[in-house]
């Protein structure tokens, strides 16, 4: 149930199934009728789903600027929700969610989390890091999500602030 556990932190080593868990949780969302966003800054399999994508295509990227501009459109729809319904008194409801207001979830898979704060510089990681604590932070009402995932769920690699809010944790494979 995402709405209960809305985030989620799945870390593995290499080779352990975490693509092969994404892939899951992806097809899991579509039949859920998501609005599904990919970044995968390695470039491998998930980057290759946009030529299932067809017009949504530009939904599943692997560069740097690409991700900062997909981040950038989850943070956007999610701040369009807000002031649609929870800042508009003619609309809010207290205690409602997105399914109270019949919207669609919208799922952010983020793979390889590290090799994107590894590899970027640090002008689009700032970017990124401070739209992706404001999904992870706030997104929840709104029915936007963030799934990331990485080899070592360390601080150097996710700060505590966003680990500590990604509620649902998935450990494949052998971890120290």
């Amino acid at each position: 149930n995402f709405t209960k556990s809305p985030h989620a932190l799945i870390c593995g080593s290499t080779g352990g199934g975490k693509s092969t868990f994404i892939d899951y949780l992806i097809i899991e969302f579509l039949k859920r009728k998501a609005d599904v966003y990919i970044c995968d800054p390695k470039q491998s399999d998930l980057s290759n789903l946009s030529l299932f994508f067809g017009q949504y295509s530009n939904r599943v990227v692997g560069e740097s600027n690409h991700i900062a501009r997909v981040v950038r459109e989850v943070y956007e729809e999610m701040n369009l929700r807000y002031d649609t319904y929870i800042k508009n008194p003619d609309v809010f409801k207290y205690g409602a969610n997105y399914i109270d207001y019949g919207l669609k979830p919208v799922v952010l898979f983020f793979d390889e989390f590290t090799s994107f704060r590894l590899a970027c510089d640090k002008k689009v990681n700032d970017e990124v890091m401070k739209r992706l604590s404001e999904i992870i932070l706030k997104g929840r009402q709104m029915g936007v999500f963030c799934i990331l995932s990485t080899q070592q769920p360390n601080a150097e690699s996710i700060p505590t602030q966003l680990r500590d809010n990604l509620s649902l944790r998935v450990s494949l494979g052998s971890l120290s």
